[in-house]
């Protein structure tokens, strides 16, 4: 009987025939995490909120991070997944974002 996990013999991820698998995903690390190779700001989330900070302020800054926890990923968003042919879902969980929630 044939093993139908996936395997790398070589550069490519096959199926059990063989088959070239391609795998797609997407996740909410730009949302949850701000990671600087998603969003394109040099730094750790920390280094880039101290600066919003400097420069906002802090009721511009507090502003901003919740509509942007808010409106960034919304109730519908979930639906569109459906339709992504993504094979997987990561949602980072950064327990200083989950208290806000």
């Amino acid at each position: 009987m044939a093993s139908s996990i996936l395997r790398t013999p070589g550069k490519d991820i096959v199926d059990a025939n063989g088959h070239t698998v391609l795998l797609r995903g997407t996740t909410l690390g730009g949302w949850m995490l701000m990671e600087n190779f998603i969003n394109g700001f040099p730094g750790r989330e920390n280094q880039i909120r101290a600066a919003l900070l400097k420069v906002l302020g802090k009721e511009k800054y507090d502003f901003f991070f919740d509509k942007f926890l808010e409106y960034f990923f919304t109730e519908k968003a979930p639906n569109s997944f459906l339709y992504s042919a993504s094979a997987a879902f990561t949602c980072p969980s950064i327990t200083s974002i989950l208290r806000t929630i």
